[in-house]
Parts: C-alpha cells; structure tokens; sequence
C-alpha cells in the first residue's frame, strides 16, 4: 500500500543582499533618493599675486541631493550644493587721476574675501560591507558671485588720505567662470537615511587668470569636507 506524504505549501522569503546596509529597506524596490547634505569645508589659501599664500579657510557647503539605485551595491548621485572658498590673496588696485587743481588721484583697491559656486557633482556611491562606502566622481562648478572689501583713497602730491572701506558684492573680474574638480570621499551610514563622512575635491586648473593678476602661480581650487547626508524621500 502507497503512502503519500503532505506537501506543505511555503510562502517564497526574499533573500537580501549583503550589501544592503543593516535595517534598510530594499534599495531595488525603491530606486530614487533626494536628500540634502550639510558640511563645512576647509580650503588652502591662495598665494595668487603675494609672496607668501592665505591662510586656509572654513566655509559652509549645503544643498540638495539626488540618487539613483543602479544595483543594491552602486548608487550614482548628482545634486545642486553651494560651496564658498576664501583665502584669496586676489588684490587689484585702479587709479584715476584728475589735473584740473594739481594731481588728484583716486586708487580703489579690491581685495575679494569669499568666492561663492554653485557646484553639480556627479560621483558614484559604492557600497561595502557593513556601513561602509566610498565615493569617486566629478564636479562641475559655476562662480555665482564674489565678496570683496573695496578700500578707496585720495593720492595727493603730499598725503594720502583714506577715503572709505566698504564691502561689496559683484567683483568677479581675474577669476574663471567655471572650474571642474575630481572628487572621492567616505560615507560611514548612521541608520534611518543619515550617513556622515569626508570627502577631498581637486581642481583641474587655476581659477585665476594669470594675466590679470600677473603672476604664474597654479591656484587650484582644492577643499577637504566633513559631510552630514540625510534622505528625505525614497520612491
């Protein structure tokens, strides 16, 4: 005589991928992320038309961020992010002179303190084992407007006298519109869509024309982040 056996009927588990980071979601199931970044930067100064180079500077970086899942383990990111960069040492002097009641001469100096970009970085997000991560990418960046202290003076045949120092905006002039920069970093992920890290950006050539400020210096547009990422939606 046959016996036969039951056959238990099993609902098909979802097998999660290693490099999943622990307690997240399926990175497939839902492949985009926009998110924002907050951290500061800190930049080597400029030696530019001086004798001696700036000192470094620490300057805000915010903006917002988008990234695409391409498999579990490699995201591609690209956003929009504002970056400051000071320590320039990008001084230049104008003089007008008037004869009509002996020489007169009136020399404004602008000294540029903050550059202010909008940077589009596109990097890819690799994911290692446990938390970990690595970033390698390019950024694209667009000078927006600049900071300078303008000090004016009145050059006379026998004194000179101080005039006003005042802070402006809208002297871009000796510094290139745009600047492109390779860019790696780490990512350590806190849990809950927040991840922390450091990242180094190299620029690939001067940002300031050397013709205007005469001098032949490289003056690249180098910065080291310390990043706080967080993702806002998930869809």
């Amino acid at each position: 005589m046959l016996a036969f056996r039951p056959h238990r009927l099993t609902q098909p588990t979802e097998t999660y991928s290693p490099q999943f980071f622990p307690g997240e979601e399926n990175p497939l199931r839902k492949r985009h992320y926009l998110g924002i970044s907050l951290g500061t930067g800190i930049s080597p100064g400029f030696q530019n038309n001086r004798t001696d180079k700036a000192d470094a500077t620490f300057s805000p970086v915010v903006g917002l961020r988008y990234a695409y899942a391409v498999t579990p383990a490699i995201r591609l990111q690209t956003g929009i992010l504002y970056q400051g960069r000071g320590g320039l040492h990008a001084d230049s002097t104008y003089r007008s002179t008037d004869f009509s009641f002996g020489a007169e001469t009136m020399a404004t100096t602008i000294s540029p303190q903050t550059l202010h970009y909008l940077e589009i970085p596109l990097v890819a997000d690799i994911r290692l084992r446990g938390r970990h991560s690595l970033l390698a990418g390019a950024n694209l960046s667009l000078l927006l407007n600049a900071r300078s202290e303008v000090r004016r003076q009145l050059i006379l045949p026998f004194e000179t006298q101080d005039m006003e120092t005042t802070k402006e905006w809208g002297y871009t002039q000796g510094f290139r519109p745009m600047d492109m920069s390779l860019t790696a970093g780490y990512r350590y992920y806190l849990g809950r869509g927040t991840r922390v890290g450091f990242q180094g950006n190299y620029g690939l050539r001067d940002i300031t024309e050397q013709g205007f400020f005469r001098n032949a210096v490289m003056d690249r547009n180098l910065q080291f982040r310390f990043i706080l990422e967080y993702d806002l939606a998930h869809f």
